[in-house]
């Protein structure tokens, strides 16, 4: 199964996209697809082959050419604004 997303850094490039299917214990880069170009949203995929049905969790973070990668907790913001942490998405796999 393809996996695809989106990444996109304020100031600077992404360098790569890490995904995790475990709680973030193992970390796998994704390809990086589209431009490059500044302030752009970039995609990313990854193919995925789940062991089994189920419920599946992902976990997903980015890093940028400066070496800044996404904390698993974000600092709070009581606004919202800038938010900066690791996203998390769950999805159904049918057998």
């Amino acid at each position: 199964m393809l996996i695809e997303g989106r990444a996109w850094v304020g100031e600077g490039d992404i360098e790569k996209v890490e995904l995790s299917f475990n709680e973030g214990a193992l970390w796998q880069r994704a390809a990086m697809h589209s431009g490059g170009d500044r302030y752009a949203w970039r995609v990313f995929s990854i193919e995925y082959a789940p062991r089994s049905a189920g419920y599946i969790t992902v976990l997903a973070r980015a890093t940028d050419t400066r070496g800044n990668t996404q904390p698993i907790v974000a600092p709070w913001n009581p606004l919202g604004y800038f938010w900066n942490g690791i996203h998390r998405v769950g999805f159904m796999v049918e057998a």
